[in-house]
């Protein structure tokens, strides 16, 4: 149930429609207070008298303070729902079995100290040792593979994994070091 009400409230049709079913309700409640309110801003600025500029001020700061508020909740209710995710659970994801065979790989920062997959290359499923013309070096174990992954197949395979287990995005590859 909590799933299906996270569903409705990332969605910008169902969130629009509250929002107007909302201020409707809202300016249905309140319609004498709104009325009353402009009526009577009305009356003093068609008054004869002198209005004080202070008064004018004021009334200035009431449609910047609704904007800003407005502006507050909707950012305040966007992020509050991101996932908080530690970034150091997807570094620990360093082998996994993509398309049938197994790879390891390690990280590598950037410049702005983004982590991307580095060094992928093939191993062997029983003794997790690296794979040398198709063969263990350890256990002598032959991993013919048919429909081997080329670098680029590879690292989009481990990126969308990273991306749906831990929902990091990461940045895009350096380019010539993979």
């Amino acid at each position: 149930m909590y799933n299906k009400i996270k569903i409705l409230v990332k969605n910008q049709w169902f969130v629009g429609a509250f929002y107007f079913m909302l201020s409707s309700i809202t300016i249905t409640v309140f319609w004498k207070a709104i009325v009353s309110f402009f009526v009577s801003v009305w009356v003093l600025l068609d008054s004869k008298t002198e209005v004080s500029i202070w008064i004018l001020i004021l009334l200035s700061f009431a449609p910047i303070s609704i904007i800003v508020v407005t502006k507050w909740i909707y950012n305040d209710r966007y992020t509050g729902f991101k996932k908080k995710v530690n970034k150091s659970l997807y570094l620990e994801y360093t082998e996994d079995k993509l398309g049938g065979a197994y790879y390891q790989w390690t990280y590598i920062a950037d410049s702005q100290n983004n982590y991307i997959p580095f060094g992928i290359k093939r191993i062997c499923s029983i003794c997790k040792c690296e794979v040398v013309n198709q063969k263990c070096p350890i256990c002598n174990k032959i991993t013919v593979y048919v429909g081997e992954k080329t670098p680029l197949e590879r690292e989009s395979l481990i990126r969308y994994n990273i991306k749906t287990k831990y929902g990091v995005r990461l940045p895009n590859s350096l380019k010539g070091m993979n």
